[in-house]
């Protein structure tokens, strides 16, 4: 083929007898050969062929891309949707722990504003002085604070019922003591299961291991000391305060998988 510039056309036609007509031009310039020639005549041919077929099944090419995107989206949806399940799921969890919670902490500030100790004289079983009243009554182990190898450490001596008054801290069981207001030279909880009080006329520490819940009886002894010292308004404020702390942690719901859209009702 001498070089120039030449037209190639190419017809297809559909089995409805449609007919697509294409020309496109190809310059040949030396030194190509004859068969590299041929080459690209036959390749540029072929690139028509299949452009005028997929322009042909245009229409079902764009429908299988719509369903394969679909599709994809649906799976998408699914994960996203197993995925909030469970993080509802979880926060319900948390939310019932939180709720159980707060419930403790509102009884507690509420005793801590109205709760009033019982005259001794309404319970003439326990042995009291007329002159007390009693903020609460729970059995419970004496322990002292000994020492090992010059570390502290508690011990249990005795068990028995603890009655917890205005003006002392009584127990009676296997041993007998009191812990009088009054003469308190240290006062120290143990985290919810202890607390050790050390008193003027004693040289040991002892004090109350608490049955449980324990919070509530370690509660008992702050508030009936506060009273005595007239510090009750101190208790209140911190039982008020952890309520507000508390709160302040409540667990929130997860956003939902998709945002919702503007203007669509009810916000979904």
């Amino acid at each position: 083929m001498a070089p120039g510039a030449y037209d190639i056309a190419v017809t297809a036609t559909d089995p409805a007898g449609n007919a697509t007509h294409r020309t496109t031009r190809v310059t040949v310039a030396d030194p190509v050969t004859a068969g590299e020639i041929a080459a690209v005549l036959a390749l540029a041919a072929a690139v028509l062929a299949v452009a005028l077929l997929l322009w042909q099944r245009r229409t079902g090419l764009a429908a299988w891309l719509v369903r394969l995107m679909t599709a994809a989206r649906e799976r998408q949806r699914r994960r996203d949707l197993a995925r909030h399940e469970q993080r509802m799921a979880d926060n319900a969890r948390r939310y019932a722990d939180w709720a159980a919670r707060r419930r403790e902490l509102e009884d507690l500030l509420t005793s801590a504003e109205t709760l009033l100790p019982q005259p001794a004289s309404d319970l003439p079983a326990l042995g009291l002085r007329r002159d007390e009243a009693v903020y609460g009554r729970f059995t419970g182990s004496m322990v002292e604070l000994r020492h090992r190898g010059g570390q502290p450490y508690p011990a249990v001596v005795g068990s028995g019922d603890v009655v917890v008054t205005d003006q002392r801290i009584r127990f009676e069981g296997t041993k007998r003591r009191e812990w009088r207001y009054d003469r308190i030279t240290s006062y120290a909880h143990d985290g919810h299961s202890r607390t050790f009080i050390g008193v003027s006329d004693r040289k040991t520490v002892s004090g109350i291991e608490h049955p449980a819940p324990g919070e509530l009886t370690r509660f008992l002894l702050d508030l009936a000391r506060a009273d005595h010292a007239g510090t009750r308004a101190a208790v209140v404020t911190d039982a008020r305060h952890a309520l507000d702390e508390h709160d302040a942690l409540k667990p929130q719901p997860p956003a939902p998988p998709h945002p919702a859209r503007q203007g669509s009702p009810a916000g979904v």
